[in-house]
């Protein structure tokens, strides 16, 4: 399954801001009542979905409805600085863990899991 696409919620009240993966965006959408029945939908469903709601969103730290909600492609994280998204999980990858490993295609809990030797399938 492919992640390809990341996209940046900023406030536009108190700034917070913060990049969401395909499983950030599904929590947020599962929180609003969506996709209760899927386990686990498609992403591009999931990705096209977030961007409609977008307009709906609210802050999660200050809860004002003026949040913007901008797509960041996986392909231009060099430019803009932040995370690039888990080729594993669809995370995005912290800034911290890619000024340590720029290379790194893995978030610290997927790295951890296959150093590990744990399966993609296993709990």
């Amino acid at each position: 399954m492919a992640y390809d696409q990341l996209y940046e919620v900023k406030c536009s009240n108190c700034g917070h801001s913060e990049v969401c993966g395909t499983p950030q965006m599904l929590a947020k959408l599962r929180d609003r009542g969506m996709f209760r029945r899927e386990k686990e939908p498609d992403p591009v469903v999931v990705q096209e979905l977030f961007a409609a709601q977008a307009t709906e969103m609210v802050c999660s730290q200050c809860l004002a409805p003026a949040v913007d909600v901008v797509l960041l492609s996986d392909l231009d994280d060099q430019d803009w600085g932040q995370a690039r998204i888990c080729t594993r999980c669809g995370s995005p990858i912290p800034l911290e863990r890619l000024e340590v490993f720029p290379d790194a295609v893995l978030c610290t809990d997927c790295q951890q899991a296959a150093d590990r030797g744990v399966d993609d399938n296993e709990p």
